[in-house]
């Protein structure tokens, strides 16, 4: 049969415990070390902190920047915007001189180029440049004459003669009636300045 022994036995070295110093100065020397690293680890941990706070810091600035140049963009969208309405306006009022010297203009050059022996009784403007006039002449070659010489200025266009009719007319004071050319015709006022 075989024994065995199950309660601790004590060493033959004779070291008295030789086993218990060594852990004991392991744990010390652990402690130690662990006890010198702590103001490395406090310095890598106010190092940390300090970046962490300048972080927060620039975050901060860059938040205030954004809303500034935010407010800035607003502005400038309100400029783009004012000065649009102030292009549309200034185009508005150049149209309006534009159209305020064509009348004069175009009245300028009929008066011009009109024969002593034509007679205008009606002028009307319609679809923006296009005019419609009427009168009498002594004959048709008075007639023929100016739609030429209206042909000729830069500032009218595209005269088209739509009819002439001979009629008797006769004006206050008159005893006797006198053979006239009644006529009709339209044109373009042209754009030359």
């Amino acid at each position: 049969m075989i024994r065995i022994n199950l309660l601790p036995t004590k060493s033959t070295s004779g070291g008295g415990g030789s086993g218990n110093t060594g852990a004991m100065i392991s744990l010390v020397i652990f402690f130690l070390l662990a006890l010198s690293s702590l103001p490395a680890v406090y310095f890598y941990w106010s190092d940390f902190e300090a970046r962490l706070l300048y972080a927060e810091d620039k975050i901060r600035q860059e938040d205030a920047a954004i809303k500034r140049l935010q407010e800035a963009i607003k502005l400038i969208e309100e400029y783009k915007r004012q000065k649009a309405e102030l292009e549309r306006q200034l185009k508005i009022i150049r149209d309006l001189n534009n159209s305020r010297r064509g009348p004069v203009r175009f009245l300028d050059e009929i008066s011009i180029r009109i024969p002593k022996k034509v007679w205008l009784t009606n002028i009307i403007q319609s679809q923006g440049n296009r005019v419609s006039i009427a009168g009498f002449a002594e004959t048709n070659e008075w007639v023929a004459n100016f739609l030429k010489y209206l042909e000729a200025s830069p500032f009218i266009t595209n005269v088209n003669l739509h009819s002439t009719m001979r009629r008797d007319f006769r004006a206050e004071g008159m005893s006797q009636s006198e053979a006239v050319v009644e006529f009709r015709f339209d044109c373009r006022i042209g754009s030359a300045s």
